[in-house]
């Protein structure tokens, strides 16, 4: 796997600045408006006796040669929880605008981290917002 520049991000996290989202371009952490929006931190703000699975969800920017071509970061979404598998539902914004793309999959616990795409496409930026998580038995 190559190097990561490891940024996390968890509940609601996208890439761009709202009032209860994160962003993942600044080195600088947001101001949290509200206690949905977790800021940048060197330790996941969770437990595992934590019940909500949103909280397992991690974003992480990571190099990678196409994305860098770009001036971007490839941006993944990673599973934190040591036991559990996490489905997760990803809605893609473009420009802020919603693209109508909604994604799913199921995020296995130790598992390598899942690709969702470049932060940046043609000099715009491109998010994603997570609409629901539930754990899977």
């Amino acid at each position: 796997m190559p190097s990561l520049t490891h940024r996390h991000f968890g509940l609601g996290c996208f890439f761009a600045l709202s009032v209860a989202f994160l962003t993942c371009h600044s080195n600088e952490a947001p101001a949290a408006a509200d206690n949905t929006s977790l800021g940048t931190h060197s330790e996941p703000p969770h437990s595992v006796e934590s019940e909500n699975p949103i909280s397992f969800v991690e974003f992480i920017l990571e190099d990678e040669a196409n994305c860098q071509s770009r001036e971007s970061q490839h941006v993944i979404v990673h599973n934190l929880h040591p036991k559990r598998t996490i489905r997760v539902w990803l809605d893609r914004y473009y420009r802020n605008v919603p693209t109508g793309d909604r994604s799913r999959t199921d995020l296995l616990p130790g598992a390598e981290p899942e690709g969702l795409g470049c932060a940046t496409v043609m000099n715009a930026k491109q998010e994603w917002r997570v609409v629901k998580a539930i754990f899977v038995e």
